[in-house]
Formats: structure tokens, sequence, C-alpha cells
């Protein structure tokens, strides 16, 4: 808003629309990130935040089989991180999990990729 001087009044976002993203993220459906995001386009376009969400594909990973290649994907182009893990570089399970929430384009849980990495050690 303050980017662009507009106010409250001249938002494109309905009071619904923004309740029903709040609804979405507490209930897991969509990441922080994903949120952030979504709340972006809505600003600029006034959509629906369920449109924006089917429109770019921005719904939470779920299917376990893709959760599990990112991990492992991950684990395979960083081994020295994987390496200062086991030596005990907490760290290193941070960079892990960010690298498999940018393969995921942000839709990971980071609380299931750490489980799954601290998992694999």
């Amino acid at each position: 808003m303050n980017e662009q001087k507009i106010t409250v009044r001249e938002l494109n976002i309905t009071p619904e629309n923004f309740a029903d993203l709040i609804v979405l993220l507490s209930k897991g459906e969509i990441s922080s990130r994903s949120a952030k995001d979504i709340l972006k386009e809505m600003f600029l376009t006034g959509l629906d935040p369920r449109q924006i969400i089917r429109d770019n594909g921005l719904t939470k990973l779920s299917d376990n089989a893709i959760i599990e290649q990112i991990v492992g994907e991950t684990i395979k182009e960083n081994p020295k991180a994987v390496e200062d893990y086991k030596k005990g570089k907490e760290n290193a399970l941070q960079f892990l999990t960010g690298q498999a929430m940018a393969k995921s384009k942000g839709r990971g849980n980071p609380e299931i990729f750490r489980k799954l990495f601290k998992d694999k050690f």
C-alpha cells in the first residue's frame, strides 16, 4: 500500500477474500510463503485467493513420494551440508531445509523436511 500510495478504501482485496486467505493459511492448506505471494496477487488483481491458488498451483505439497524425492535430491546435491550436519553442525540442517523448500517452490512444509532429513541421518 505504501509503494502504491493507496488507502485501505482503495484496496482490491475484499474483507471476505482476506478472511478466506487467513483460513487457508491457518488450516495449513497453503504455506506462509505462498500466502505472501497470494496476498500480493490479490492486491494487484482483486482475485479470490482460491482462484489464485488454482491458477498458480500453490497448494501445499502432500504427496509423500514427491516430498521424499525432493529430500533425496537435496541430499545428493549437497554432500558437504550432509557431512556438516553429521558432524553436529545444526546450521547445515537449516541449509538443507531451505534447499528443499526452494525445490518445492515454497509449497513444502519445513517441519516435515527437517524431520525427514533427521530420519535419513
